[in-house]
């Protein structure tokens, strides 16, 4: 400015009031470890933090104002296990300082950021809930991921089960640690249960692996990584021998600590540490694909006495799957004393289509077992005579093969559940005892009644759980009383839930008075009002419709349970799928801020059919950002529309061949990666065109389609 003019402004800021000192506090945080930008985490709001130390490293839970003594109930052991996997992995936690974080809505059950794990507020539960849940699983799972995951980060996501496979093992080794060897073995029979009916050959034939790239996992993709993740590691366990297996994972953490890994480095670190070769193991289990299916009999021979075991595998060959080598466990079982046995194991190796072992012994044994401890995934049929299942269920030492032997014996009818019966009285382990309970009403529901009336007084409330459940199959004269003395005086909220969806199957009399009153009791996770919701489904009671409505269009606060809010959709989409009140609330719950509710919502449209489903679908996917949420309404268009396809326009696919399909779905995806409203709707649509390219091709081949398959 001019002089003047410049002068002018001087003197007018001098005159000025000095400015307002500005309200601001600066925190610089200071890491002295490499950190994966992922695994950054900040979180604001009120907390009362409990704090506790190992060895000199701080321990803080940060939880809502006034629930300190929750958070002593949730992470209490969390010292224990830090020593723990300190000692099995050979590093002490890497880290200054240990936080857990309990938010409101959190997405997941937990979140691993370096040094502080950020967890759902459901794991904070009072001394009551503590009977049926413990977040010690959870807590060990994200506690773990220090190791494996933060100090040892996967290279790319393709190889999460680096993370999350080693999280949950080590949780489960935890438990083995804390609550012995039994719940642990039957944890990972179910676990590697669950993974082989997990792989269908629906998942078999959506592998894709191109040649010439790096290895991958080839089927451990979502939850697979978690699951399938975890079961490798035991089967590699069972193949090393738990010494040679915690050295192993003692040289890969000191090896690759503060660097990303890979599927090849781990595998290298267990050769250099074990001395074995296990390009064959990785090769089936990591990168092949699938379990297999055996098929294996017995035979007693006289002369010379001798047991055979043949093997046959059953699989088709495909990517990654073909002749499994398959080291295992045979037993043979001898009685000893009232209920004891002695058990003879000899390992064999099933690696051909067909094998067979003969096994000379003293005499025939009193049961036979193949993969002693359930450590190979697999799907298994062997078949034995009912006296062999009987000494099993009631002489073997190994939980695992009593668990095995209840299983089979509830397919043997009226037989099986008197078996079942006289086992339920002597056997010492609760994970047993249920499962004996679940036996005995698949075998005969009818004859089971008495046994199931005397299992709801077990000390156990996982089998009591497991009574009520099957009392739900029982004439409503006969349990009545039963199931309304568990609402009334049972101390697990689990317990009284599956009595109240049973008093509702059975249809008792007094169902509608006793429904309602559980309507009206809290519970952790809202477990009693969910049995009391679907209770009165299956009751059939058309006239609670606007009181279960009331739970899906209940305007939740934050931090509220919404499990109950999804059960209710689910159990208004079978009670009464045209209802119009019921059709609204479940559109409108499609804009729930909550995305498991909007993920709730679009399976239960699926079912209900109204005829405004797809276009309020198709709407909800042109704004949805939730990944969940857009598959659970592609899921749900799939159902609509037809499980082979999503219906593409006619016009836009009709005389096409497969490549031009391909090539316009590549532009649609070009195109939609640019775009912001419509970008689901493009995604969809370029989905819809690669699965009829994928039709044409297995039709015969980059033709056009004939006139009559147009349809």
């Amino acid at each position: 400015p001019a002089p003047a003019a410049a002068a002018a402004s001087v003197a007018a800021a001098a005159a000025a009031p000095p400015p307002a000192p500005r309200r601001e506090t600066l925190f610089v945080y200071r890491f002295a470890h490499n950190l994966v930008s992922y695994l950054v985490s900040l979180i604001v709001g009120k907390f009362d933090v409990d704090e506790s130390d190992w060895k000199g490293i701080p321990l803080r839970a940060y939880v809502p104002p006034g629930r300190r003594t929750a958070a002593r109930l949730a992470f209490g052991l969390t010292p224990r296990m830090m020593e723990f996997f300190s000692e099995y992995t050979g590093c002490a936690y890497p880290y200054p300082s240990y936080a857990q974080t309990t938010v409101w809505d959190f997405s997941y059950g937990g979140m691993e950021n370096s040094s502080v794990t950020t967890l759902n507020l459901r794991a904070l539960h009072s001394p009551r809930a503590h009977l049926d849940y413990q977040a010690d699983n959870l807590v060990a799972h994200e506690l773990v991921h220090q190791w494996f995951g933060d100090l040892l980060t996967c290279k790319d996501w393709q190889e999460m089960w680096l993370n999350e496979g080693f999280a949950t093992y080590f949780a489960a080794l935890w438990t083995e640690r804390d609550r012995g060897a039994e719940e642990f073995a039957i944890d990972r029979l179910q676990t590697v249960r669950s993974v082989a009916h997990a792989t269908t050959p629906e998942l078999l034939a959506n592998l894709k692996r191109e040649a010439g790239k790096e290895k991958k996992p080839l089927d451990l993709p979502a939850g697979m990584n978690y699951t399938k993740g975890s079961v490798v590691l035991h089967t590699l366990r069972g193949v090393l021998g738990d010494d040679r297996f915690r050295e192993g994972i003692r040289h890969y953490v000191a090896k690759h600590r503060d660097a990303c890994v890979t599927s090849e480095d781990f595998r290298k670190a267990m050769e250099e540490s074990s001395g074995e070769d296990l390009k064959w193991f990785f090769d089936q289990w990591v990168y092949g694909a699938g379990v297999p299916d055996l098929v294996v009999e017995y035979e007693w021979h006289v002369e010379p006495k001798s047991a055979v075991i043949r093997v046959r595998q059953t699989q088709p060959e495909s990517l990654g799957r073909g002749v499994y080598r398959l080291p295992v466990t045979l037993g043979f079982g001898y009685a000893e004393g009232e209920r004891g046995a002695r058990v003879e194991a000899r390992p064999v190796l099933v690696d051909a289509r067909e094998k067979e072992f003969e096994v000379v012994l003293p005499r025939e044994p009193d049961f036979v077992r193949f993969d002693v401890g359930g450590r190979v995934p697999k799907r298994l049929d062997f078949e034995l005579p009912l006296p062999m299942l009987a000494a099993q269920l009631t002489r073997d030492p190994d939980v695992t093969g009593r668990y095995e032997a209840a299983e089979r014996l509830g397919r043997e009818g009226k037989e099986g559940r008197r078996l079942l019966e006289k086992a339920l009285k002597d056997e010492p382990f609760y994970g047993v005892r249920a499962r004996i309970v679940d036996s005995l009403v698949e075998a005969d529901a009818e004859g089971a009644l008495t046994a199931l009336l005397e299992a709801m007084r077990d000390p156990r409330a996982e089998v009591r759980r497991a009574a009520a459940r099957g009392l739900g199959k029982q004439p409503a004269d006969k349990v009545e009383a039963a199931l309304v003395e568990a609402f009334e005086r049972d101390g697990s909220d689990e317990v009284v839930e599956e009595a109240m969806r049973s008093l509702g199957a059975c249809r008792a009399p007094s169902a509608p008075e006793v429904l309602r009153r559980a309507l009206r009791r809290p519970s952790y996770r809202e477990a009693i009002r969910s049995g009391a919701i679907e209770g009165l489904a299956r009751s059939g009671d058309v006239k609670a419709i606007p009181e279960l409505l009331a739970f899906v269009t209940r305007p939740w606060e934050a931090g509220a349970m919404h499990r109950v809010t999804r059960i209710a959709m689910e159990q208004l989409a079978q009670l009464a799928p045209q209802d119009p009140r019921v059709v609204e609330a479940v559109l409108k719950a499609l804009s729930d801020p909550y995305f498991r509710t909007r993920s709730a919502a679009a399976g239960a449209l699926a079912q209900m059919k109204p005829a405004k489903a797809a276009a309020a679908l198709l709407d909800r996917a042109k704004v949805e950002t939730e990944p969940g949420v857009k598959d659970a309404i592609e899921a749900a268009l799939r159902k609509l529309w037809g499980e082979s396809v999503v219906r593409a326009d006619e016009d836009r696919a009709q005389g096409k061949s497969a490549d031009e399909l391909d090539a316009e779905a590549t532009a649609l995806e070009n195109e939609a990666a640019s775009m912001s409203v419509e970008t689901e709707v493009k995604r969809l649509e370029a989905k819809k065109l690669r699965l009829r390219a994928e039709a044409l091709r297995a039709k015969g081949g980059k033709g056009k389609p004939k006139e009559t398959e147009k349809k």
